[in-house]
């Protein structure tokens, strides 16, 4: 058998090589010695060492088989004994062989806290006689172990001995403990949603040895070790959870009987019958844990090792350790993202002209919402159906419409729904769902970690996948790997979240939040739902559901974003608070929610910690605090990569303490390897972005492959920017005949127009709505204080269009403002650019000849804020009226308009000429207006180049930006010298 994974070979090595040492020395004497009560006297020890050689995990096999776990020297576990206990079998301890094996790592992760893990992984296997083994792995970051059985057909497992045991008392531990318990009786019956807190050992463990205690636990060591304990791979089988033993030393394992009884309940909590409810609900257990496959491995027992605790952060262990997808399973269209929340803001809207609620009005204007901010989701929450059934939806909701609605605009729908009204109809659902165009589900009130629990969201995650749904599962335990083998399955909740403040009076929230790094993070993604824009001190805190606000100051709400993994990240507010809060919605929206590497950078259970997360050529950097104000430093040296970078930080106000909205947004430079200085405020929070100021200009103009070269000069920054498609070698795959992969538009920048840099991603194809990849002649324009991409896309039927994207910053990211071109959708039309008249903007665009033959230049008005037509095209000329064109391509493109210092309006345009070579004509306004006419066509460049356009550089020159030669992989952009009046100055 192998572990999850990966294909490891158990075969006999020399162990060393491995970390790995099988001892009956004199240091085993004395360890089989000390433990002669659990191991006997004649006992075998043998040893599995992480690749760093620092931590250890020991097995000691005699009459029972025992581990102790070490971290460089230091004792972290006492002598613990595990067993299986499996109906109607006593498991012999008499070895059978052991083996080791390593593996190299080198996981992509699609939806992640890092693009890549990487490191090795050491393992040990003990054969016992009878068919059952003990697997252990070792890592940097931590060790872990499990059972593995070859029994065959079904078997029965009525417990597992699986306590935690300490050399001596004094640890602190932060744990999580019972907080909303459904069922008196059924401590299992349970939301897991404790509130984090850090206790002594052994007072601990004698005061609560009747509450349950939740893994992940965390314990703190007084060498400054931290050690969190979790598990991972936990399939078709209960969760592991713990109970004070009641010796101030030790914590005893228990777990959910199988369901004896399970029941549907209806909304009010009464019994419904049938065959759904809105609850499912457990009515006695039996006397066994687990009825599952003879042969199987079982949940790897986690051990996570960080030498500081923020370091916990980093750890891979449990996704390492996880199932892997199926052979052949294609995630690739799982797309993680930010999601507008209805719940949590009690639908509160204002300034609109309908009665706000769970209606189509209400959700049309979420939906508006999520499409200009670029957020990816927005959920429907409880009470869009009639709670029992999901295929009943409320009257008052269009569901079939909203979801059509919503994915016009590029935003995908995802629906709340309790696990119980799932159940036993799965399948009906997921594809009724799936043909209507929904993206997947927000599955709530699991409320157990029994083995018919666990089972069942594997299944519910498995037929998500089958109909490309995503999942987020809320109401549940923490994560256990299951997002690696099921990467839709996007996030976890098994956290008192920020939904917990709608309900309580107490203030603990800043504390708590400043403790889960270490405990439940450490397991995988959390579902917390952040963001609230109403914030309070701690002694003006009143809970208010039905409009409700956060604990602690605006920043410590804004820096959550970037501390905790979530690659399903709700926005809890109202669209209302975040419209009258744009500097905050702005940014919140752009934090990344998966991440390419992920750096501890400093902290203290339950006072702060400091997070680096990177996302392509981006770091962001997060801090919170408790109720503490305290000095923080951030090292740049532990992310930043060298050279200069570009700083927005969101950091508290000076007066954060008595008003927590207070919050400065600052912007600047610093070199990499600098110190930052921040004070967190009560409750307090700090944030910030970086991006890297090239530098260095690597790229000759003449290595940059480009058509349709637009452009725009950043005379504050003293840059020029290029804007371009990204082009490849002609056959590569996905590329057509001009190299166009569909990758988006790209942009390049310069001080000198001779020399460059890499290019960086601005605006991202939506591909997703449009089924075809490409992208063509990006221009950039500025109006009413916004930046505008003028770029044309292909429909799926080989029509095209130009459309509009929209970003406040020149730089990008620019987001689809319509799910649609502006140019007639039945048009073959192309290479749109912005011209405004007397105050009204047009866009001027190419009707192409492919299908009216001769090809035309016309114009249709534009909505104020550019993302639609006004009116119907006004045609301005054909290329047959220009001399010497081709008369049997007739092409038109590449308009660009120039008015010059005297009142004339000029336009570029581009054709072919009868030898077949591109080129570029001007004409002039005879009226001085778009209406024109436009006649008398002159040929300004017939050296095969064309499509241009024209700015003026650094120096005041005037110049024609314009690509030649035209086929190939040869363009390239010439930025040539021309008069006002576009006349050649010196070619």
């Amino acid at each position: 058998m192998k572990p999850a994974g990966g294909a490891e070979d158990f075969s006999p090595r020399a162990g060393a090589e491995y970390g790995i040492i099988r001892a009956m020395n004199t240091k085993t004497a004395i360890v089989a010695a000390a433990a002669s009560l659990i191991a006997g006297l004649h006992a075998e020890v043998f040893t599995l060492a992480s690749p760093d050689g620092k931590n250890v995990i020991e097995f000691t096999v005699g009459e029972k088989v025992s581990y102790q776990i070490f971290h460089d020297g230091k004792t972290l576990t006492d002598l613990t004994p595990i067993a299986l206990e499996i109906e109607g079998m006593e498991l012999s301890t008499e070895l059978a062989g052991s083996a080791t094996s390593f593996r190299d790592e080198n996981i992509e992760t699609p939806v992640y806290k890092k693009s890549r893990i990487t490191g090795r992984t050491n393992f040990l296997r003990l054969d016992f006689k009878g068919g059952w083994a003990v697997e252990a792995a070792a890592r940097d970051e931590g060790v872990a172990y499990r059972f593995a059985t070859a029994f065959g057909g079904e078997i029965t497992v009525n417990n597992e001995l699986a306590p935690l045991c300490f050399p001596k008392a004094g640890q602190r531990v932060l744990a999580c403990t019972d907080w909303a318990c459904f069922d008196p009786n059924d401590r299992f019956q349970n939301s897991w949603e404790g509130i984090c807190k850090e206790y002594d050992v052994a007072d601990a463990f004698k005061s609560a040895k009747d509450g349950l205690w939740y893994c992940p636990l965390t314990f703190l060591y007084e060498c400054g070790l931290a050690m969190c304990v979790t598990e991972s791979d936990l399939r078709d089988y209960p969760g592991w959870n713990m109970l004070a033993g009641g010796d101030g030393k030790s914590l005893k394992a228990v777990f959910a009987g199988c369901p004896a009884d399970l029941r549907f309940l209806d909304m009010s909590g009464r019994e419904c019958g049938g065959d759904h409810g809105f609850l499912q609900r457990c009515y006695g257990r039996a006397g066994y844990i687990a009825k599952t496959a003879g042969t199987r491995t079982f949940p790897w027992r986690c051990f996570i090792i960080a030498q500081e605790p923020s370091k916990l952060a980093e750890n891979d262990l449990v996704y390492v350790l996880a199932a892997e997808p199926e052979e052949g399973a294609d995630f690739s269209w799982v797309r993680p993202g930010k999601v507008a929340w209805d719940w949590w803001n009690n639908w509160n809207l204002k300034g609109v002209d309908f009665r706000t609620g769970i209606n189509t009005e209400t959700y049309e204007y979420y939906i508006d919402f999520a499409s200009r901010n670029g957020l990816e989701y927005v959920i429907f929450d409880l009470g869009w159906n009639d709670g029992m059934d999901m295929m009943t939806t409320i009257p008052e909701m269009d569901v079939p419409h909203l979801i059509s609605y919503a994915r016009e605009r590029g935003v995908g729908i995802v629906l709340w729904a309790t696990c119980a009204q799932f159940m036993g109809h799965e399948e009906e659902i997921m594809e009724y769902y799936s043909k209507l165009g929904a993206a997947g589900f927000k599955t709530d009130y699991m409320d157990s970690n029994d083995q018919h629990m666990v089972a069942y969201l594997e299944k519910l995650s498995a037929l998500a996948a089958k109909y490309r749904m995503i999942m987020d599962y809320h109401g549940m335990f923490k994560p256990t790997g299951l997002q690696r083998r099921y990467p839709n399955v996007l996030n976890f909740e098994g956290v008192h979240g920020l939904e917990q403040l709608k309900f309580t009076d107490e203030t603990y929230m800043p504390d708590h939040d400043a403790n889960l790094v270490y405990s439940r993070l450490a397991a995988g993604p959390m579902d917390y739902t952040m963001g609230a824009m109403k914030n309070f001190r701690r002694d003006a805190w009143r809970r208010n559901h039905d409009s409700p606000g956060s604990l602690g100051t605006r920043c410590h709400q804004i820096a959550l974003m970037g501390v905790i993994e979530a690659p399903f990240q709700m926005l809890c507010d109202s669209p209302s608070l975040y419209l009258e809060n744009m500097e905050c919605t702005r940014f919140m929206s752009k934090v990344p929610v998966v991440w390419d590497d992920t750096k501890a950078l400093f902290g203290t259970p339950g006072k702060n910690i400091g997070i680096a997360r990177k996302s392509k050529d981006e770091w962001y950097a997060s801090a919170i605090g408790n109720w503490d104000v305290q000095k923080i430093e951030i090292d740049t040296s532990l992310f930043l990569e060298g050279g200069e970078w570009e700083t927005e930080i969101f950091a508290d106000g000076v007066n954060a303490d008595r008003y927590p909205e207070d919050y400065r947004r600052t912007t600047g430079k610093i070199r990499a390897g600098e110190k930052i200085e921040a004070t967190l405020m009560p409750g307090g929070g700090w944030i910030a972005r970086f991006r890297k100021i090239p530098d260095e200009f690597p790229l000759s103009i003449k290595d940059i492959q480009c058509r349709d070269p637009y452009v725009v000069v950043d005379r504050a920054a003293g840059r020029y920017l290029l804007f371009t498609t990204y082009y490849v070698p002609q056959g590569t795959p996905g590329a057509d005949y001009f190299g166009m992969t569909g990758d988006g538009v790209r942009v390049y920048e310069s001080k000198d127009l001779e020399n460059w840099s890499e290019p960086r991603q601005v605006l991202d194809v939506p591909y997703e709505l449009l089924g075809t990849s490409a992208v063509w002649a990006p221009e950039v324009h500025f109006h009413d204080g916004k930046w505008y991409i003028f770029t044309t896309l292909n429909y799926p039927n080989n029509t095209r269009g130009t459309w509009t994207f929209v970003s406040d910053d020149l730089r990008g990211p620019y987001r689809m403002m319509e799910p649609h071109s502006v140019t007639p959708v039945d048009w073959c039309s192309l290479d749109g650019t912005l011209y405004v008249e007397d105050g009204k903007p047009y866009m001027v665009f190419c009707h192409e000849w492919q299908q009216i033959v001769d090809g035309d230049v016309s114009y249709v008005g534009l909505s104020p804020d550019l993302s639609k037509a006004v009116g119907e095209p006004v045609k301005l000329f054909n290329q047959s009226e220009a001399p010497g064109v081709r008369s049997d391509v007739r092409v038109t493109d590449g308009p660009y308009l120039h008015r010059s210092k005297s009142g004339d309006l000029w336009m570029l345009w581009s054709s072919g000429l009868e030898d077949g070579s591109y080129c570029t004509f001007k004409v002039k306004s005879e009226s001085g207006k778009l209406a024109g006419p436009w006649k008398n066509h002159e040929l300004l460049f017939s050296a095969d180049g064309g499509h241009a356009m024209v700015f003026e550089d650094l120096d005041g020159v005037l110049r024609l930006s314009l690509h030649s030669p035209n086929p190939p992989p040869n363009e390239r952009p010439l930025f040539l010298p021309v008069d006002d009046e576009l006349n050649p100055i010196g070619w």
